[in-house]
């Protein structure tokens, strides 16, 4: 994957052309992983958000895309807890969205209330189950819909990280030392207890048990309003996946850190909404030590250089990466302690 030469419009340019009007100001916003995101000022008061995407060779997902449409059908189905998507410019690789006014919430000082407004956008999600199977929405990134697959999954990222392993002896360490040899346990543990089940780990999941997922889900990703309400926000990702996943991907998630009171709460909540989904509760059993040892090597990611060229495109020219690999190469050890000290529900 490889970043395609930019448009020759500046950012204001663009936004401008997309809103009929020139911003009072626009100005880049921190945070941005992949994408450049501003905030642009309008000269009547009001503000919006732009996101200029990444033109990815040899990606199948286009984000921009991914966003928009999915973004557009809650806002049709009245889900309008996330950012209202407002213009799309395909060339110029931007999308115009509502700007969410409010403070982007800590997970450390989460509460009980931001918990539950998160199981509730989980039950709205659901409730879209029908209207969703009929409408044109794309696969949730990485989604996997067998046991077989998320191991794959795995496999991938772990082939890809060691191509680079040579060229990063604290990596390669890590990989050959602590990682390969726990996740061959965790492996021979699923298929087993899938036996013991009687589940087939090559089985897919079928069409009506996958469940609306944002992806990238957390409070990370969320805001809190000036009346308290919660917005969600980055829906590259959404899209189809196995719930169990879902739920996984939540209470694992690096960027977040919640007590083990609210992870239970949000377990709960999330099982009595899939309450007449059947094994949802047993497949994250299985699930879970899977998505832990695939959340080690996601963050990671810092040693690719595609994922690198998407960092820079994001942040500019100002990247540490030296720093910013052993930042991740410590997360990586700290979420593969969580799974072999026994981090998982019941909490």
């Amino acid at each position: 994957m490889t970043l395609t030469e930019s448009v020759t419009l500046t950012p204001n340019q663009v936004v401008t052309r997309l809103l009929g009007q020139e911003p009072a100001a626009m100005s880049l916003m921190a945070g941005g992983r992949n994408n450049q995101v501003y905030r642009v000022d309008l000269a009547g008061g009001e503000s919006r958000l732009a996101k200029f995407y990444p033109q990815e060779q040899g990606s199948a997902r286009d984000r921009l895309n991914s966003e928009f449409r999915s973004l557009g059908f809650l806002w049709r189905n009245q889900v309008v807890c996330v950012p209202e998507p407002l213009f799309t410019d395909t060339e110029a690789r931007c999308g115009v969205f509502e700007y969410i006014q409010g403070d982007r919430i800590d997970s450390a000082g989460a509460t009980r209330d931001d918990v539950d407004q998160t199981v509730q956008f989980v039950v709205q999600l659901n409730a879209l189950h029908s209207q969703a199977l009929i409408t044109d929405l794309p696969t949730a990134s990485d989604a996997c819909f067998s046991f077989q697959e998320l191991q794959a999954t795995i496999d991938n990222r772990l082939q890809r990280l060691e191509g680079t392993a040579p060229d990063n002896p604290e990596l390669a360490d890590f990989l050959r030392g602590d990682f390969l040899p726990y996740y061959a346990n965790v492996k021979d543990w699923v298929a087993q207890s899938a036996a013991d089940l009687d589940l087939d780990m090559g089985e897919l999941l079928p069409l009506d048990h996958r469940a609306l997922s944002p992806s990238d889900f957390g409070f990370h990703n969320a805001i809190r309003r000036p009346d308290g309400r919660v917005a969600f926000v980055d829906f590259e990702y959404f899209g189809w996946d196995d719930p169990a996943k879902m739920i996984s991907d939540y209470l694992l998630h690096p960027a977040q850190e919640l007590g083990p009171d609210l992870r239970q709460r949000f377990l709960d909540g999330c099982l009595s909404s899939f309450k007449n989904w059947p094994g949802v509760a047993e497949r994250i059993d299985l699930v879970y030590p899977l998505c832990g040892l695939k959340w080690c090597l996601l963050v990671l990611n810092e040693f690719l250089p595609d994922y690198v060229a998407l960092r820079t495109h994001a942040r500019g020219n100002g990247l540490d990466l030296s720093d910013l690999q052993s930042q991740q190469l410590a997360k990586a050890r700290r979420m593969l302690a969580r799974v072999q000290n026994g981090d998982a529900p019941p909490y």
